[in-house]
Protein backbone atom coordinates (compact mmCIF):
# COMPACT_ATOMS: atom_id res chain seq x y z
CA UNK A 1 0.00 0.00 0.00
CA UNK A 2 2.78 2.32 1.01
CA UNK A 3 4.82 1.63 -2.34
CA UNK A 4 1.29 2.31 -4.30
CA UNK A 5 0.58 5.98 -2.45
CA UNK A 6 4.05 6.96 -3.12
CA UNK A 7 3.71 6.03 -7.11
CA UNK A 8 0.67 7.85 -7.07
CA UNK A 9 2.04 11.13 -5.44
CA UNK A 10 5.12 11.64 -7.20
CA UNK A 11 4.72 9.95 -10.64
CA UNK A 12 2.21 12.13 -12.29
CA UNK A 13 3.92 14.99 -11.04
CA UNK A 14 7.28 13.71 -12.75
CA UNK A 15 5.36 12.51 -15.79
CA UNK A 16 4.10 15.68 -16.20
CA UNK A 17 7.01 17.66 -15.70
CA UNK A 18 9.21 15.01 -18.49
CA UNK A 19 6.80 16.61 -20.63
CA UNK A 20 6.97 20.01 -20.08
CA UNK A 21 11.07 19.57 -19.70
CA UNK A 22 10.91 17.71 -23.25
CA UNK A 23 8.54 20.30 -24.49
CA UNK A 24 11.28 23.15 -23.36
CA UNK A 25 14.43 21.20 -24.76
CA UNK A 26 13.18 20.16 -28.33
CA UNK A 27 9.98 22.85 -28.89
CA UNK A 28 10.47 22.43 -32.41
CA UNK A 29 11.12 18.90 -33.18
CA UNK A 30 7.77 18.61 -30.47
CA UNK A 31 5.14 20.48 -32.41
CA UNK A 32 6.60 18.44 -35.81
CA UNK A 33 5.97 15.04 -34.44
CA UNK A 34 2.62 15.63 -32.32
CA UNK A 35 1.23 17.85 -35.82
CA UNK A 36 2.19 14.71 -38.04
CA UNK A 37 0.55 12.41 -36.09
CA UNK A 38 -2.69 13.95 -35.59
CA UNK A 39 -2.50 14.16 -39.80
CA UNK A 40 -1.71 10.34 -39.74
CA UNK A 41 -4.55 9.79 -37.52
CA UNK A 42 -6.87 11.73 -39.63
CA UNK A 43 -6.02 10.17 -43.14
CA UNK A 44 -6.24 6.56 -40.81
CA UNK A 45 -9.69 7.81 -39.66
CA UNK A 46 -11.44 9.60 -42.63
CA UNK A 47 -9.49 8.75 -46.12
CA UNK A 48 -11.77 7.49 -48.93
CA UNK A 49 -9.86 5.21 -49.88
CA UNK A 50 -8.27 1.58 -47.98
CA UNK A 51 -5.12 2.05 -48.88
CA UNK A 52 -4.52 6.05 -47.68
CA UNK A 53 -5.88 4.83 -44.43
CA UNK A 54 -3.81 1.91 -44.38
CA UNK A 55 -0.45 4.52 -44.64
CA UNK A 56 -2.15 6.57 -41.97
CA UNK A 57 -2.31 3.55 -39.55
CA UNK A 58 1.15 2.60 -40.35
CA UNK A 59 2.60 6.45 -39.93
CA UNK A 60 0.23 7.06 -36.68
CA UNK A 61 1.57 3.92 -35.06
CA UNK A 62 5.60 4.38 -36.12
CA UNK A 63 5.37 8.30 -35.06
CA UNK A 64 3.53 6.94 -31.70
CA UNK A 65 6.64 4.77 -31.14
CA UNK A 66 9.26 7.50 -31.59
CA UNK A 67 7.42 9.73 -29.54
CA UNK A 68 7.43 7.36 -26.99
CA UNK A 69 10.63 6.04 -27.24
CA UNK A 70 12.13 9.47 -26.62
CA UNK A 71 10.07 10.73 -24.11
CA UNK A 72 11.52 7.10 -21.92
CA UNK A 73 14.74 8.32 -22.85
CA UNK A 74 14.43 11.62 -21.58
CA UNK A 75 12.51 10.14 -18.42
CA UNK A 76 15.20 8.05 -17.72
CA UNK A 77 18.06 10.59 -18.25
CA UNK A 78 16.60 12.93 -16.34
CA UNK A 79 15.99 10.25 -13.41
CA UNK A 80 18.90 9.13 -13.19
CA UNK A 81 20.88 12.82 -12.97
CA UNK A 82 18.08 13.41 -9.96
CA UNK A 83 18.88 10.09 -8.30
CA UNK A 84 22.83 11.31 -8.70
CA UNK A 85 22.19 15.22 -7.47
CA UNK A 86 19.77 13.76 -4.42
CA UNK A 87 22.24 13.88 -1.55
CA UNK A 88 23.11 17.36 -2.64
CA UNK A 89 19.62 18.35 -2.94
CA UNK A 90 18.77 17.46 0.84
CA UNK A 91 21.52 19.65 1.44
CA UNK A 92 20.10 22.69 -0.26
CA UNK A 93 16.95 22.24 1.09
CA UNK A 94 18.09 22.14 4.75
CA UNK A 95 19.97 25.45 4.13
CA UNK A 96 16.91 27.00 2.16
CA UNK A 97 15.03 25.74 5.16
CA UNK A 98 17.38 26.89 7.71
CA UNK A 99 18.03 30.13 5.97
CA UNK A 100 14.19 31.33 6.02
CA UNK A 101 13.73 29.76 10.47
CA UNK A 102 16.67 32.38 10.78
CA UNK A 103 14.41 35.30 9.36
CA UNK A 104 11.39 33.91 11.29
CA UNK A 105 13.12 33.64 14.41
CA UNK A 106 14.84 36.90 14.03
CA UNK A 107 11.53 38.68 14.23
CA UNK A 108 9.71 36.59 16.25
CA UNK A 109 12.58 37.56 18.86
CA UNK A 110 12.03 41.19 18.18
CA UNK A 111 8.48 40.58 18.17
CA UNK A 112 8.29 38.95 22.00
CA UNK A 113 10.32 41.28 22.95
CA UNK A 114 8.50 44.52 22.23
CA UNK A 115 4.69 43.60 21.43
CA UNK A 116 2.39 43.41 23.84
CA UNK A 117 0.28 40.55 24.83
CA UNK A 118 -2.99 42.54 24.34
CA UNK A 119 -1.82 42.14 20.24
CA UNK A 120 -2.56 38.60 19.30
CA UNK A 121 0.00 36.42 18.17
CA UNK A 122 -0.16 35.49 14.43
CA UNK A 123 -1.00 32.01 13.90
CA UNK A 124 0.78 30.95 11.11
CA UNK A 125 4.01 31.81 8.55
CA UNK A 126 1.24 33.81 6.08
CA UNK A 127 0.34 35.95 8.98
CA UNK A 128 3.28 36.54 10.21
CA UNK A 129 5.24 37.95 7.44
CA UNK A 130 2.61 41.02 6.40
CA UNK A 131 3.04 44.56 6.91
CA UNK A 132 0.95 44.81 9.43
CA UNK A 133 2.62 42.46 12.27
CA UNK A 134 5.52 44.35 11.63
CA UNK A 135 4.16 47.56 11.72
CA UNK A 136 3.62 46.43 15.48
CA UNK A 137 7.07 45.75 16.32
CA UNK A 138 8.06 48.72 14.73
CA UNK A 139 5.62 50.71 17.15
CA UNK A 140 6.95 49.00 19.99
CA UNK A 141 10.10 48.15 20.27
CA UNK A 142 12.88 50.54 21.41
CA UNK A 143 15.58 50.72 19.42
CA UNK A 144 17.96 52.30 22.28
CA UNK A 145 16.87 49.13 24.39
CA UNK A 146 19.93 46.84 24.85
CA UNK A 147 19.74 42.94 23.86
CA UNK A 148 20.86 41.09 27.28
CA UNK A 149 20.48 37.57 26.53
CA UNK A 150 23.80 37.78 23.65
CA UNK A 151 27.49 38.76 25.03
CA UNK A 152 28.67 41.17 24.94
CA UNK A 153 25.52 42.85 25.31
CA UNK A 154 24.48 45.40 22.25
CA UNK A 155 22.26 48.09 21.72
CA UNK A 156 19.85 47.51 19.32
CA UNK A 157 20.75 49.21 16.66
CA UNK A 158 24.02 47.60 16.32
CA UNK A 159 22.35 43.95 17.07
CA UNK A 160 19.85 44.32 14.38
CA UNK A 161 22.05 45.47 11.41
CA UNK A 162 24.33 42.67 12.80
CA UNK A 163 22.01 40.04 12.50
CA UNK A 164 20.32 41.20 8.80
CA UNK A 165 23.82 40.86 7.42
CA UNK A 166 24.10 37.01 9.09
CA UNK A 167 20.49 36.56 6.86
CA UNK A 168 21.98 38.15 3.54
CA UNK A 169 25.38 35.88 3.83
CA UNK A 170 23.33 32.81 4.31
CA UNK A 171 21.01 33.49 1.18
CA UNK A 172 24.25 33.97 -0.93
CA UNK A 173 25.86 30.97 0.42
CA UNK A 174 22.64 29.22 -1.07
CA UNK A 175 23.63 30.50 -4.17
CA UNK A 176 26.89 30.35 -4.85
CA UNK A 177 26.96 26.46 -3.19
CA UNK A 178 23.85 25.27 -4.87
CA UNK A 179 22.09 27.37 -7.96
CA UNK A 180 23.65 24.92 -10.95
CA UNK A 181 23.54 21.28 -9.04
CA UNK A 182 19.70 22.02 -7.82
CA UNK A 183 16.14 21.53 -9.56
CA UNK A 184 16.25 25.81 -8.22
CA UNK A 185 13.63 27.15 -10.25
CA UNK A 186 15.28 30.78 -11.96
CA UNK A 187 11.95 32.22 -9.74
CA UNK A 188 13.41 30.84 -6.81
CA UNK A 189 17.26 32.19 -7.02
CA UNK A 190 15.73 35.81 -7.84
CA UNK A 191 13.44 35.50 -4.80
CA UNK A 192 16.69 34.99 -2.81
CA UNK A 193 18.29 37.41 -4.27
CA UNK A 194 15.94 39.78 -3.92
CA UNK A 195 15.37 38.92 -0.15
CA UNK A 196 19.22 39.47 0.62
CA UNK A 197 19.06 42.42 -1.46
CA UNK A 198 15.75 44.06 0.96
CA UNK A 199 17.41 43.16 3.93
CA UNK A 200 20.92 44.41 3.34
CA UNK A 201 19.23 47.85 2.58
CA UNK A 202 17.12 47.60 6.15
CA UNK A 203 20.54 46.74 7.47
CA UNK A 204 22.34 49.90 5.66
CA UNK A 205 19.98 52.21 6.57
CA UNK A 206 19.89 51.76 10.29
CA UNK A 207 23.45 51.79 10.07
CA UNK A 208 23.20 55.39 8.28
CA UNK A 209 20.70 56.18 10.74
CA UNK A 210 22.04 55.51 13.39
CA UNK A 211 25.83 57.06 12.93
CA UNK A 212 23.87 60.07 12.43
CA UNK A 213 23.42 60.46 16.42
CA UNK A 214 24.27 64.08 17.55
CA UNK A 215 25.05 65.19 14.16
CA UNK A 216 23.96 68.96 13.33
CA UNK A 217 21.54 69.56 10.67
CA UNK A 218 20.23 73.12 9.77
CA UNK A 219 21.77 74.12 12.79
CA UNK A 220 20.21 71.97 15.17
CA UNK A 221 21.55 69.09 17.01
CA UNK A 222 20.14 65.62 15.23
CA UNK A 223 19.37 62.77 17.77
CA UNK A 224 18.30 59.14 15.89
CA UNK A 225 14.74 58.31 16.50
CA UNK A 226 13.97 55.22 19.19
CA UNK A 227 11.42 53.79 16.66
CA UNK A 228 12.08 52.63 13.03
CA UNK A 229 9.46 51.71 10.23
CA UNK A 230 10.42 48.27 9.22
CA UNK A 231 7.75 47.54 7.14
CA UNK A 232 8.07 50.43 5.26
CA UNK A 233 11.30 49.71 3.70
CA UNK A 234 10.82 46.09 3.32
CA UNK A 235 7.36 45.55 1.85
CA UNK A 236 8.05 45.81 -1.72
CA UNK A 237 10.34 43.03 -1.78
CA UNK A 238 10.86 41.09 1.26
CA UNK A 239 6.93 40.04 2.19
CA UNK A 240 6.34 38.65 -0.91
CA UNK A 241 9.79 36.70 -1.45
CA UNK A 242 9.78 35.61 2.00
CA UNK A 243 6.26 33.69 1.40
CA UNK A 244 7.34 32.10 -2.08
CA UNK A 245 10.42 30.79 -0.39
CA UNK A 246 8.53 29.26 2.41
CA UNK A 247 6.16 27.42 -0.30
CA UNK A 248 8.90 26.12 -1.90
CA UNK A 249 10.52 24.95 0.81
CA UNK A 250 7.14 22.83 1.89
CA UNK A 251 6.32 21.51 -2.01
CA UNK A 252 10.10 20.43 -1.89
CA UNK A 253 9.50 18.63 1.91
CA UNK A 254 7.04 17.11 0.57
CA UNK A 255 8.43 15.68 -2.61
CA UNK A 256 11.50 14.46 -0.59
CA UNK A 257 9.67 12.82 1.94
CA UNK A 258 8.01 11.07 -1.41
CA UNK A 259 11.61 9.69 -2.35
CA UNK A 260 11.88 8.26 1.14
CA UNK A 261 14.26 11.15 2.67
CA UNK A 262 14.23 11.85 6.11
CA UNK A 263 15.57 14.16 9.25
CA UNK A 264 14.17 16.94 7.07
CA UNK A 265 14.33 20.75 8.80
CA UNK A 266 11.12 22.05 8.86
CA UNK A 267 9.89 25.82 9.40
CA UNK A 268 9.35 26.87 12.64
CA UNK A 269 5.76 26.62 14.05
CA UNK A 270 4.75 29.96 15.47
CA UNK A 271 2.76 28.13 17.92
CA UNK A 272 5.89 27.33 19.95
CA UNK A 273 6.30 31.27 20.64
CA UNK A 274 6.98 32.78 24.07
CA UNK A 275 5.08 35.89 25.43
CA UNK A 276 6.30 37.85 27.60
CA UNK A 277 4.12 39.94 30.35
CA UNK A 278 6.15 43.09 30.00
CA UNK A 279 8.39 43.12 27.19
CA UNK A 280 11.92 43.65 27.76
CA UNK A 281 12.22 46.13 24.91
CA UNK A 282 9.13 47.61 24.73
CA UNK A 283 8.14 51.27 24.12
CA UNK A 284 5.00 52.07 26.57
CA UNK A 285 2.80 53.18 24.34
CA UNK A 286 0.31 55.64 26.77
Amino acid sequence: MRMRSVIQKIYPKTIFRTLQDFYKSYPIAVVLLFSLSIISALVWGHAPHSEWRSFGLNMFTELLGVILTLLAIDFSSKRRLQEEKLPLRIIAYNDICNFVNSNLNFWKDLFEESVPNSVPLPSSFEEFMKIETFAEISKYLDLESKKTNILPEQILWDYIPNRIKGHRDKAEKVLDKYLLALPLKSELASQLAECAESIEQLGKFLVTTASMQNTIMAGKVWSRPQQMPFQDILKDKYFPTMLSIYRFCQEEQQELQTLGCENLTSISKINDWERFSIPPSMIHIP
